[in-house]
């Protein structure tokens, strides 16, 4: 999977260094936020609303990320796209993911395949607009689409022109998902989802990510 870790580089890596030079600290009145940082055992990537009427972020934290000094946050820092509980959705590293995630103008609330053949991904941090800035390969504590018969959903996928970033009850009567697209677009593969997908999710046709070749498998 080399050659896709290369492509998922590119796609990541790179925009978040071209934007770093329009990209703002967020500063409150008597420091910088430090983020991610940890309130009641919940980890937060922006400033949040919890016990205060008035956002604010972490000044100060300890070596497990517990935030020890705070501040108010002003309104032109982007508030915690994410709560993540313990026990949460973790990378194989141990890292906890972030959702949701932007990736390539799709909004994502679960691990997905896109651009990494077979193997599922996260954000483990995310920057303006939620858009994933660094990921990491879910571990099997992950909930997973798939269908009834164990086939891995593909998100997203476009029926009937509309374009689809869960399961969906249209023409049928259960929640279903493509198992396979062709430049994006349903081809006939579907199969009918667990109890674990998310049904109904849907994001106009112009942010679908653009069309992309077919990631080739590493020779064996």
């Amino acid at each position: 999977q080399k050659s896709q870790a290369t492509k998922m580089f590119l796609l990541i890596i790179i925009p978040q260094i071209l934007s770093l030079a329009s990209s703002q600290t967020c500063e409150t009145p008597t420091g910088s936020c430090i983020f991610p940082f940890k309130h009641l055992g919940k980890v937060y990537t922006g400033c949040i609303i919890k016990d205060s009427s008035l956002p604010w972020c972490a000044t100060s934290v300890d070596s497990e990320l517990n935030y020890i000094k705070y501040d108010y946050c002003p309104a032109s820092c982007e508030e915690s796209p994410i709560a993540t509980k313990p026990g949460a959705c973790k990378t194989v590293d141990g890292v906890y993911c972030v959702f949701p995630f932007v990736y390539q103008g799709t909004s994502y609330n679960s691990c997905t395949n896109a651009d990494y053949g077979s193997t599922f991904w996260c954000a483990t941090a995310v920057g303006t607009g939620n858009v994933v800035t660094s990921y990491g390969t879910c571990s099997t504590e992950c909930q997973f689409c798939q269908t009834a018969s164990g086939d891995s959903c593909v998100f997203p996928y476009i029926y009937n022109k509309v374009n689809y970033v869960s399961c969906t009850s249209i023409d049928s009567s259960f929640p279903w998902c493509a198992t396979s697209v062709s430049n994006g677009e349903y081809n006939g593969n579907y199969g009918y989802c667990d109890h674990n997908c998310e049904v109904g999710v849907t994001v106009p046709l112009e942010k679908t990510p653009p069309k992309i070749p077919n990631i080739k498998e590493p020779s064996q």
